[in-house]
């Protein structure tokens, strides 16, 4: 009973946030069989990745799609497919609906879990439930969030808050739970999206810099140990998901990626919004 009531906020901000989203998306979108919505926006690219995965045979390395793209070929990585779900349902993919799509209950997944991990968070700062889900709640409701629905991956914050739990609970049992646990958490987000991959990866970091630095509770070793299993598993995780899969050659590359190019300004470029960093030229299309 102490566990269901300890869970109790984290199940109640997970409910509502998925109530939420389906009172926003409806309940079609959680459908494997309909697949009609998908075939809008950046939705297409994500299902037809998956669609084209799955009816291929395995390759090395296993996200490897040989057939898109082809002769070039591509990774399931690059159609923002979220290898994770795609590589577990691969195998199962003649027992399957045919098509199917499960970019919807990812969403749903999303939305629940942003709920319950905020909830979870706010146990650190709070002993009482209400706001401990009310703050779940709150942060399923973020703009920021509901903005990435067309980015079905990129809707994984849920991944984010972990992290930002992970940092800031109390542990023990000496280095190795941290250790696993950080290193578990950022080939978790190798698996669903690059952008998620290195936010985690610099979290970890952050992490590390604590433990070792500031807490005093990683020796030598273990502060090798966290920075080599982030790295061991940051590149199992790029050979396994294909991230090499395209190489840079000119006859693949063509002209390049043009209005979607970044050169080294990209970081430090505000478009003139900042008030701290002064406007910089970009590319403009138009020029």
């Amino acid at each position: 009973m102490e566990r269901l009531r300890r869970a109790a906020p984290a199940i109640a901000a997970g409910a509502a946030a998925a109530a939420l989203f389906l009172w926003i998306a409806g309940v079609r979108l959680i459908d494997p069989r309909d697949i009609g919505w998908t075939m809008r926006l950046d939705w297409q690219w994500h299902f037809l990745g998956w669609e084209m995965f799955r009816h291929e045979p395995w390759h090395l390395p296993p996200a490897r799609i040989a057939n898109e793209l082809h002769p070039v070929g591509t990774s399931i990585a690059f159609t923002d497919s979220i290898p994770l779900a795609a590589l577990l349902l691969k195998p199962w993919s003649r027992a399957l609906p045919d098509p199917m799509q499960y970019l919807g209950v990812w969403l749903l997944a999303c939305y629940a879990l942003q709920g319950a991990c905020g909830a979870i968070l706010a146990r650190r700062f709070t002993s009482r439930p209400l706001p401990q889900a009310l703050t779940g709640v709150l942060l399923a409701t973020s703009p920021v969030l509901l903005d990435r629905v067309g980015h079905v991956a990129l809707c994984s914050h849920f991944l984010i808050l972990i992290a930002f739990w992970l940092y800031v609970r109390p542990w023990s049992g000496g280095a190795r739970p941290r250790v696993a646990a950080w290193t578990a958490l950022v080939g978790a987000a190798a698996f669903v999206h690059p952008y998620l991959w290195l936010m985690l990866l610099a979290l970890s970091i952050a992490a590390l810099v604590r433990y070792a630095w500031i807490d005093r509770v990683y020796g030598a070793a273990a502060a090798v140990l966290h920075g080599a299993g982030a790295i061991a598993v940051s590149a199992a995780s790029a050979w396994a998901l294909g991230w090499f899969t395209v190489g840079g050659r000119e006859d693949l590359t063509g002209t390049g990626l043009g209005e979607y190019s970044m050169n080294v300004l990209g970081p430090i470029a505000s478009n003139g919004i900042s008030s701290m960093v002064p406007a910089v030229p970009v590319f403009d299309a138009q020029v």
